[in-house]
């Protein structure tokens, strides 16, 4: 088992995400991040990607695996574990 934590059926992903309202994400623990611009943000957590899309995305604070995200969030999606599927 790689470092994600299995607790039954359910995958607990190391990282600690926190929403405040529909404009400011923070998010802990991020391995690293793949992609940025204004509408989509991509981070590699677990060996998983974490997506956020919105309009206006900033990374107000990026350092040591800790982020601040700014913006309208429209979504926040995980997708596949894998390499493969982290850089998509």
């Amino acid at each position: 088992m790689s470092d994600l934590l299995k607790s039954g059926k359910e995958a607990v992903l190391p990282c600690y995400f926190e929403l405040r309202g529909r404009k400011e994400m923070l998010i802990d623990g991020f391995e690293s991040l793949v992609g940025y611009d204004e509408k989509k943000i991509r981070f590699i957590c677990g060996g998983y990607l974490v997506k956020v899309q919105g309009n206006g995305l900033k990374l107000e604070f990026l350092n040591d695996g800790k982020a601040v995200l700014r913006g309208i969030l429209d979504s926040f999606e995980f997708s596949g574990k894998g390499e493969k599927n982290c850089r998509e």
